[in-house]
């Protein structure tokens, strides 16, 4: 009797385990059939289960799908918060988990996309003169750019984004981070 109940405990577990993997596929293909809301739940759920949390393949979907979010600007209507943000962690989880994965390359690309939102966000904040929102953009950029540098060994300094930051830091009265942005600068000549 004890053998039979191990092994049909066994065989829920893996059941369990194998439609936890099952819920990252179903995830893709919602995205793929712009099911926005479906992918997104999808997704919240093979995140917080233990059998798919520590996969690549759930953290690298989950970039794409609240990048996509972001993109087609649902993120009220979906409830899914700074989709942005959610977007670039899950990326960077996905390279932490295994840095050379079958999408690693196209992780790094969809980070230097949500660098690049970043910088559109903080120049049209900067342009509305919500400077205390875009000297975070700004800074956001600064920290996407640094791992992307991770990556890309070869990658210049961003030395424009840097001056950039300094100046707000400045006019926010953020003396301090502006004399460090400043100082950073005069390293890089």
């Amino acid at each position: 009797m004890k053998r039979i109940l191990l092994v049909v405990s066994l065989a829920m577990a893996t059941q369990l385990g194998f439609a936890q993997k099952q819920k990252v596929n179903s995830a893709w293909n919602y995205l793929k059939y712009e099911e926005y809301d479906k992918a997104k739940a999808a997704i919240d759920e093979a995140e917080a289960n233990e059998d798919s949390k520590g996969l690549w393949k759930t953290w690298y979907y989950k970039g794409l799908i609240y990048q996509t979010i972001h993109e087609k600007k649902l993120e009220q209507q979906l409830n899914a918060g700074d989709a942005l943000m959610a977007a670039y962690e899950a990326y960077k989880k996905s390279l932490e988990i295994d840095p050379k994965h079958d999408y690693a390359n196209e992780a790094v690309n969809n980070i230097d996309k949500v660098r690049l939102e970043y910088s559109n966000m903080a120049f049209d904040l900067y342009n509305a003169k919500e400077y205390e929102k875009s000297f975070a953009a700004f800074k956001m950029r600064i920290k996407i750019y640094d791992l992307l540098k991770i990556y890309s060994p070869t990658l210049p300094t961003d030395t424009g984004t840097i001056y950039n930051v300094a100046l707000i830091a400045d006019k926010v009265k953020k003396y301090d981070e502006a004399i460090g942005y400043y100082e950073q600068l005069l390293t890089f000549n």
